[in-house]
């Protein structure tokens, strides 16, 4: 896998391809601004964006690997299909905390106003 750290390189595909490409967006400033130390998964390096609510993980090739999006409302993973397109596929699997009712275009619209509310428009009391 190619190193991508710029939503960029990517195409992107399926009937999520506008979200994707807001949540990719996203995950670059991130990786540019709030990058923190990775956490080492078998022969990988992952890092996690986010909170309670949502959070995303990319591992060391950024946006040119997986990216999973895990939220209360359920998970998608995002990654290259055949073509080469990034799409977003939900992910039901129960033991990651999938859920069989997500809907993939809510669960990323929520990630990428989760991810900014809490990066970027958060109040200090």
């Amino acid at each position: 896998m190619p190193v991508v750290e710029s939503a960029a390189g990517c195409r992107f595909g399926g009937e999520h391809a506008q979200a994707l490409e807001q949540l990719y967006k996203l995950v670059e400033r991130l990786w540019k601004e709030h990058r923190t130390s990775p956490t080492r998964a078998g022969d990988e390096l992952v890092y996690a964006f986010g909170n309670l609510d949502c959070v995303v993980i990319v591992n060391q090739d950024v946006l040119g690997a997986l990216v999973e999006v895990k939220t209360k409302l359920g998970n998608v993973d995002c990654q290259a299909n055949d073509q080469g397109e990034i799409v977003a596929t939900l992910n039901t699997d129960p033991k990651e905390g999938g859920r069989e009712d997500g809907d993939v275009a809510k669960i990323l619209s929520f990630a990428v106003r989760a991810l900014d509310d809490y990066y970027y428009k958060r109040r200090v009391a």
